[in-house]
């Protein structure tokens, strides 16, 4: 594969596959002559033609979504069993047989420079999941992730706690620490 002269980003092509609504006739231009970066163009739309079917699939992956996924994911037909949590920080939640995702709504406000990382630990202190420089849907101050119901339908009762960072130059600061108090589903 070629190799684009220009360094045009990735952002910017994006931005111009997604139809943001910015038109720049120089990169339109640019993706006429430029064999690399319209390849790089083809292979978004071959990643976003397959997206909508993994993000639908049961049993994938944990996942952080913007609210048009979320919005996105409802219009076709997938089910979403969505908490948003409070301000104190607990929910209660279960999921049930014809969920497909569980969708958490965390309110969070970082600075322009920061950085959200988290763990997520069972009763014990028991690291399950850890993640770092997760996507922060910043415009509407939310941190949005989905677990596969699949995957939470075989939780016992269990407490799990998310504790949230931000990371910058600065250094870290605690974000908010957040209860999961699962129940289980229960057979009749």
């Amino acid at each position: 594969m070629s190799t684009c002269a220009a360094n045009v980003g990735l952002g910017a092509l994006v931005d111009y596959w997604a139809d943001r609504g910015v038109t720049d006739e120089s990169l339109e231009e640019h993706l006429y002559a430029c064999d690399a970066c319209t390849a790089r163009v083809a292979w978004l739309a071959d990643l976003g033609a397959m997206l909508p079917a993994a993000l639908e699939r049961r049993g994938g992956r944990q996942l952080v979504l913007t609210t048009d996924a979320v919005a996105h994911l409802e219009r076709r037909g997938v089910r979403l069993r969505q908490y948003h949590f409070p301000p104190n920080g607990e929910i209660a939640c279960t999921v049930a047989l014809d969920d497909d995702l569980l969708v958490s709504w965390i309110p969070v406000e970082l600075a322009d420079d920061e950085e959200l990382d988290g763990v997520m630990v069972d009763p014990a202190g028991v690291e399950l999941v850890r993640f770092e420089s997760a996507p922060v849907d910043r415009a509407h101050k939310v941190f949005i992730t989905a677990m596969p119901a699949e995957q939470i339908l075989l939780l016992p009762d269990i407490k799990v706690r998310l504790r949230l960072t931000a990371r910058s130059p600065r250094g870290t600061r605690d974000v908010r620490e957040l209860v999961y108090n699962h129940t289980a589903r229960r057979t009749v």
